[in-house]
């Protein structure tokens, strides 16, 4: 057999590169966890135990890396607005529960939420595939309600991230309980229906 010591060593050196993305990875995610998405790049760095140059190469922005975290985020948020469109329940009663599940998701570390609305409109962002997450999962949940005939005029996916992370920033900014968040919620999905609509009018389920 023919050994190649270049071929092994380029083996070492991707594992290597790998272990060292893995290990920046983990530390974001246990810092996100601890102080939120806006915590020092520097501290991600020395809680990995890498240099900056192979943290930059790796993750060139901060978003970069929230993208990176986000990974498995995306598929649970498109898996939970399927979820919500297909439960047999009022499509005014789905719509209202994918407001707080969409806040919840929105909520996975504190900061997110105001990245990914500044994200939103911005094609170009690493993050836009996230907030992509969002509105797909919640255009199931308002074709639900669309179709159903009891969504008011004008509400779309991106209305929705909108609102919702409003609410969660503005309970970070104000340390709402749930219960006060859930007020919010409540009066926003009230605005969502079309007029006329109680929020509590059931509709003849198929």
């Amino acid at each position: 057999m023919i050994h190649h010591p270049a071929a092994g060593a380029q083996r070492r050196l991707r594992a290597d590169a790998q272990r060292n993305r893995d290990a920046i990875v983990d530390a974001a995610r246990a810092l996100f966890t601890e102080r939120g998405a806006t915590v020092s790049l520097d501290d991600i760095t020395r809680a990995a135990g890498v240099g900056p140059a192979t943290f930059y190469r790796n993750f060139p922005t901060r978003e970069d890396l929230l993208r990176e975290v986000l990974a498995g985020w995306e598929d649970q948020v498109r898996a939970a607005g399927a979820k919500t469109a297909a439960a047999r329940r009022d499509p005014a009663e789905s719509l209202r529960v994918w407001l707080s599940a969409m806040t919840a998701h929105t909520a996975v570390y504190h900061g997110v939420s105001a990245a990914l609305l500044t994200a939103l409109n911005d094609e170009a962002s690493p993050l836009h595939s996230a907030c992509l997450a969002l509105t797909d999962a919640s255009d199931a949940v308002l074709t639900k309600a669309a179709h159903a005939g009891v969504l008011a005029d004008g509400v779309h996916p991106a209305l929705l991230a909108r609102l919702t992370s409003a609410v969660h920033a503005t309970a970070e900014a104000s340390h709402l309980n749930d219960a006060e968040k859930e007020e919010m919620l409540d009066v926003i999905h009230r605005g969502l229906l079309r007029p006329g609509r109680p929020p509590n009018e059931k509709e003849a389920l198929p």
